[in-house]
């Protein structure tokens, strides 16, 4: 059965309570028996993490797609779901599910601030800092091809742009 519930449609075998939830991005006219069939068996056992010998395995969940090995969690994002991503991928995004942002490159001094400026890939993309302002590379510009006008012009823009205030903040009167 495909049925709809509060969260949206799900698929359930027969009169059991045996469902699972349809990924909110895929058109029902593609869900089959063979589908419904697939999603039901979820979560699917991938394999086994070669380092840490425990079963990775891979569910839709509250927050979308996601695996899992042992007490570790990692978010599935892109063309990979829970039915068909390979343990190789698996066991990369579980390393780099934490990953702290790392240097790309150096790329000279701000002469306003007198630091040093680099791009750095972080964990929403590459971005440029001079140790207190971030900016987020965006557009045709390239961790490689950033030049240090151009990064200055875009910390210079960045600090004159208004602040915005924090949510929690009470309003002064």
């Amino acid at each position: 059965w495909i049925k709809k519930g509060p969260y949206g449609h799900y698929v359930q075998r027969g009169e059991t309570k045996t469902r699972k939830g349809i990924p909110k991005n895929l058109s029902l006219d593609m869900v089959n028996l063979n589908y419904a069939l697939k999603l039901l068996s979820l979560p699917r056992q991938v394999g086994v993490h070669p380092e840490t010998k425990e079963k990775i395995t891979a569910d839709y969940g509250r927050y979308g797609p996601y695996i899992r090995c042992g007490r570790l969690n990692a978010s599935l994002h892109g063309i990979e779901t829970p039915l068909d991503i390979t343990i190789e991928k698996s066991i990369e995004l579980l390393t780099t599910r934490n990953k702290k942002s790392q240097e790309i490159r150096k790329i000279g001094k701000n002469p306003t601030s007198n630091n040093d400026i680099v791009v750095k890939d972080g964990r929403f993309g590459p971005y440029i800092t001079d140790g207190k302002i971030n900016v987020a590379l965006k557009g045709d510009l390239s961790p490689e091809n950033i030049t240090l006008d151009q990064s200055i012009d875009l910390i210079n823009k960045k600090l004159k742009s208004p602040k915005r205030r924090n949510r929690k903040q009470k309003k002064k009167k």
